[in-house]
């Protein structure tokens, strides 16, 4: 399966959001095709970088039943800064 992945690219992967296609505004009613071109994108972000971070990272590929066996590296510390 290749090089190893570190948490961070994971995290980057997992913040950088996915554009809304099909979307309808709840306040106006209009959909995407009608907004002049705007994108909408959805996004997670955290509130406060917590002191401890529990992580569960998906370990299957998209569409298929096989398991990713890429190892996973880390540090012992993790600037959250560009996910809050």
């Amino acid at each position: 399966e290749g090089t190893s992945e570190s948490v961070e690219e994971l995290l980057k992967f997992d913040f950088e959001g996915e554009s809304l296609e099909d979307y309808k505004c709840d306040g106006c009613g209009k959909k995407m095709d009608e907004m002049d071109g705007k994108r909408i994108v959805k996004r997670s972000s955290l509130v406060d970088a917590p002191r401890v971070l529990t992580l569960v990272i998906k370990r299957f590929s998209g569409g298929h039943f096989g398991k990713v066996s890429k190892p996973v590296t880390f540090d012992e510390e993790l600037d959250l800064g560009p996910f809050v």
